[in-house]
């Protein structure tokens, strides 16, 4: 990077740049909070690639390994590709979460609930399995809020068709004054919570939600389905002030 076609900034000069840029007063709030949301997608950007990148990583060694005990262990050599397969699925999904948090323009101009139903209505069509979902006293969130909701949702469903043997999901999220809960339910094969409630999935859920100040409770057993939940505050204490104080982004009432 240079000054003028030929005289290197130097990364003090630009921080100066930058720290004088945010200690002057901003008239045009709009692009503070650009700017705000520029830097919050390339934070989650990085997260994703790190994430997406380890696991392909570790999806390469299940294929060493799985190749190694090949000729002598088939049984075992098939279990590590399954969990090969996983992987590289896991990958895929989070490289699509890339993209979209990259571009999030969709969520951020039809909101929350539209997005969601969108979304289910694609993924039905991919996986059929049936999803009903349910919406109480919809309204607008904080971005930051709207897109944690939205990716924990999307990593349920993946979790469902990748692991649940489902035929049927029920999605509903309800919003009060104070909070928003959301529900996912299947009739899948559910899983033992000693063995399987940390798993790189739901992990990832749990952080997102802690994220904007939320909890995450989760309920399962072998053959009896799966429901994980969660509540958070409409406004995340991490928002930031732009968010929480434009009116016309957070009140609007739907079907």
């Amino acid at each position: 990077l240079t000054a003028h076609g030929s005289v290197p900034l130097s990364v003090k000069a630009m921080k100066a740049g930058a720290a004088d840029f945010l200690e002057k007063p901003v008239e045009d709030q709009t692009l503070l909070d650009a700017v705000y949301q520029a830097l919050e997608r390339n934070r989650l950007a990085r997260e994703l690639h790190d994430s997406a990148k380890q696991k392909a990583f570790a999806a390469l060694a299940q294929l060493g390994t799985a190749n190694g005990v090949l000729p002598e262990n088939p049984q075992s050599a098939r279990a590590h590709l399954q969990e090969a397969e996983n992987l590289v699925y896991e990958v895929i999904e989070e490289l699509t979460f890339l993209i979209q948090e990259m571009y999030p323009l969709a969520l951020k101009e039809k909101g929350l609930a539209t997005s969601l139903r969108e979304y289910v209505f694609d993924w039905e069509a991919r996986t059929d399995i049936q999803v009903q979902v349910s919406i109480e006293h919809e309204k607008r969130l904080a971005l930051n809020v709207e897109q944690a909701i939205y990716r924990s949702i999307q990593e349920a469903l993946s979790n469902i068709a990748r692991h649940s043997r489902a035929t049927s999901v029920k999605i509903g999220l309800v919003f009060s004054d104070q909070n928003v809960t959301v529900e996912i339910c299947d009739n899948g094969c559910g899983f033992d919570m000693k063995t399987r409630q940390n798993g790189m999935g739901l992990r990832s859920i749990r952080e997102r939600i802690e994220s904007i100040g939320g909890s995450l409770q989760i309920v399962s057993a072998p053959e009896s389905g799966t429901c994980i939940s969660f509540s958070a505050p409409l406004k995340s204490p991490q928002a930031h002030e732009g968010d929480e104080n434009d009116e016309s982004h957070l009140d609007h009432s739907g079907g």
